[in-house]
């Protein structure tokens, strides 16, 4: 038996299929969308556009090689009034993913877990298991304490 089920992985950590699923998580806001425009071609705008939503909404940028779900790339591609077709040309190189990449984590600066967040996050998880012994809600407790934690 594993803490989290498959389904709830999904929820947690899965990109959305459908477009109706991926509007409400990739909807940029008015500095989301300005700060992609500030990259010159249309494809490398929806790309940083895509990991700047990606990393609000799961907490991550894209991996090596990715190519999100179609809804994914079709709700951020309107917002910016651009061809989603153009994602495949930013796709190809992984120079210029990493370097959106350490772009974004610096503008929002972000940083990785450390040592010293451990003791909060147990305090989280063991907060939300008083109330559940359900994998969901407790990860997702987890996951929001990160989200709110300060650099």
């Amino acid at each position: 038996m594993s803490f989290l089920d498959a389904k709830s992985y999904d929820t947690l950590f899965g990109l959305p299929e459908l477009y109706e699923d991926a509007l409400p998580r990739f909807s940029l806001s008015c500095e989301d969308i300005a700060f992609a425009r500030t990259h010159r071609r249309s494809h490398n705008r929806l790309g940083f556009a895509i990991q700047l939503a990606l990393v609000r909404d799961l907490g991550r940028t894209l991996r090596a090689g990715e190519i999100p779900p179609e809804a994914v790339i079709t709700v951020v591609a309107e917002q910016l009034d651009i061809d989603p077709a153009v994602f495949t040309l930013y796709a190809q190189r992984e120079e210029t993913r990493r370097e959106h990449a350490r772009e974004i984590v610096s503008a929002l600066a972000l940083r990785s877990i450390r040592s010293s967040d451990y003791r909060m996050l147990i305090i989280a998880a063991t907060r939300e298991a008083a109330t559940t012994e359900k994998g969901l809600p407790i990860t997702r407790a987890v996951i929001n304490k990160l989200k709110r934690r300060k650099a």
